[in-house]
């Protein structure tokens, strides 16, 4: 899975990028929300991180605009607990989740799996089910 983490802090995106590098996922950081919205619409990516201040200016604004575009990726907010309203209104703009940035990167890496495991599932087969009869 390739992910692209939009960050200003470089000790938290090696902290994130190596827990998730170390799980075999391709990471590509972004420091500036201009710099995430051209790779991003390049459309190599499963997965979008997106960090809260952090010196990027507002994931929530990036959010915002990444969905007015029309980018299909989903979509992490990094920040704000889902209970606070930042992370509320992320929701309701369409981010798949929001994590506390303070959670620890385990969380992170297990959230980011998600997607992955989601489409996975979506195209097996369900197990037990008969094959379709033909006419």
């Amino acid at each position: 899975m390739r992910v692209l983490l939009l960050t200003g802090e470089s000790e938290f995106a090696s902290a994130i990028g190596t827990r998730l590098r170390e799980e075999g996922q391709s990471v590509e950081t972004a420091g500036s929300a201009d710099d995430a919205t051209t790779a991003a619409q390049e459309g190599r990516f499963d997965l979008i991180l997106a960090e809260t201040g952090g010196g990027v200016g507002d994931g929530l604004g990036f959010l915002r605009r990444y969905r007015s575009a029309r980018g299909m990726v989903p979509l992490i907010i990094l920040g704000p607990s889902p209970a606070e309203q930042t992370g509320r209104e992320a929701l309701r703009e369409g981010a798949l989740d929001c994590i506390a940035r303070t959670a620890a990167t385990d969380q992170v890496s297990l959230r980011c799996r998600k997607p992955h495991e989601r489409a996975r599932t979506r195209a097996e087969p369900a197990h037990g089910t008969p094959p379709a009869s033909g006419p």
